[in-house]
């Protein structure tokens, strides 16, 4: 039986973990489809992790920046 207030990821792909979290928490993130298909992840995520928490924690472990917007998130990568 799958627990509803937790998702586990699998080595997913970070633009359908982005998705994934879009339709879960509500809110808006802003991301650049292309810049993040080589990039995963894999961990869980619980009903009481906040969104910014679960970002910054993605963003640390694919060298990303995660910058917030008037009604979401903005996810980009460093190189800039």
């Amino acid at each position: 039986a799958t627990d509803d207030s937790s998702m586990v990821f699998d080595n997913t792909a970070l633009p359908d973990v982005m998705t994934k979290l879009i339709d879960h928490y509500h809110t808006p993130i802003v991301f650049n489809k292309a810049e993040l298909s080589d990039m995963y992840f894999s961990g869980q995520v619980l009903e009481s992790d906040s969104l910014s928490v679960i970002l910054k924690v993605i963003a640390n472990m694919n060298g990303l920046k995660i910058t917030q917007t008037t009604d979401g998130f903005m996810v980009h990568s460093s190189k800039e």
